[in-house]
């Protein structure tokens, strides 16, 4: 009895977990969805959310802009990125696909951070998220 006590405290890397880091800052806000197996990240979701309505630019050039400067990462494997404005509020969203990304060019861009297995740590995330001022719940 004393084994299985031990064995059910384990994480089992084929279990999905989920794990929403979240905070507000003076540029904007920020929410970080983790999906992860074990300590492998499999899939990671950046949502910013920035006010712009002290600019005087407007919704169009906002965006246009921004697509510019995320020029550098078009066509990356395993990276989407959703850009959208509204009333000069800003919502960039880069859904990052671990399992089946170039892990080599999202490393590069420091998207991501590679261990020397070639894995994305779910504990270095939360614990960097956490660092950073932001708050971590499992869902």
């Amino acid at each position: 009895m004393m084994i299985a006590g031990i064995l059910t405290g384990c994480s089992d890397s084929s279990t999905k977990s989920i794990t929403v880091c979240k905070g507000s800052f003076d540029y904007g806000d920020i929410e970080n969805t983790y999906e992860a197996k074990g300590d492998k990240v499999i899939r990671i979701v950046n949502v910013t959310i920035n006010d712009y309505r002290d600019t005087d630019y407007d919704d169009e050039t906002l965006v246009s802009t921004l697509e510019s400067q995320l020029n550098v990462y078009k066509e990356i494997d395993g990276l989407e990125i959703k850009l959208t404005a509204k009333d000069q509020i800003v919502r960039q969203e880069f859904i990052i696909d671990i399992e089946n990304g170039d892990l080599k060019k999202l490393n590069e861009v420091g998207l991501i951070d590679l261990n020397g297995d070639g894995t994305v740590s779910f504990e270095k995330l939360t614990k960097n998220a956490k660092e950073n001022k932001l708050t971590c719940k499992e869902k």
